[in-house]
């Protein structure tokens, strides 16, 4: 992970923002395991790299996550914490978790928060529906948004993982969404 990290801020050169990428710690289903003190490690070690920024992304749920956010802010106030959400077409984690309830989660911890998004999971028709309710949700409490679709859905090919949806499709979708104000727009 150090070794990673330099790599990328190194390459990445001077003025360049690289954030510290930590995705979610599965826990089998074991609803007593609580993996806030592998995550807020995990945090630690990127932040004696040096990062500064904090993304959370392809998560299911937001409650985990809480006291890690804290935890990065106390030690480092000025750090920028980004969260996004990975969603399925039904606008639900993986967790079962809808949207609505995610963002309600998350209320407690806004102040800590650069950015909350949307990553993944599904492709930018589904995840359409699922920025609008993002994005009001954003506007109504004065955070950022970021939304990084999947390009379609994956199928496998001679052992390869690709997406049968054409760069046009995409780009088409994605200024759909660009239009309910998203702040970063990307691609996953």
């Amino acid at each position: 992970m150090r070794a990673g990290y330099e790599i990328a801020r190194k390459e990445a050169g001077a003025g360049v923002t690289v954030a510290a990428d930590i995705g979610p710690i599965y826990t089998d289903g074991d609803e007593a395991a609580d993996p806030t003190a592998e995550y807020c490690a995990i945090a630690d070690a990127f932040a004696a790299c040096g990062a500064g920024c904090f993304l959370f992304e392809t998560f299911a749920e937001a409650r985990p996550l809480l006291p890690v956010f804290a935890h990065i802010k106390e030690k480092n106030p000025a750090a920028k914490i980004l969260v996004s959400f990975s969603l399925g077409p039904d606008g639900r984690s993986r967790s079962g978790i809808p949207l609505a309830r995610l963002l309600k989660d998350l209320e407690p911890s806004l102040s800590l928060l650069h950015s909350v998004g949307l990553n993944c999971g599904c492709g930018p028709t589904h995840l359409y529906a699922h920025a609008a309710e993002l994005c009001a949700w954003a506007k109504k409490r004065g955070v950022s948004t970021s939304v990084l679709p999947n390009a379609g859905y994956p199928s496998m090919e001679h052992q390869r993982t690709v997406f049968n949806t054409s760069p046009a499709y995409f780009a088409e979708k994605t200024a759909q969404i660009a239009a309910f104000g998203v702040d970063l727009l990307g691609g996953c």
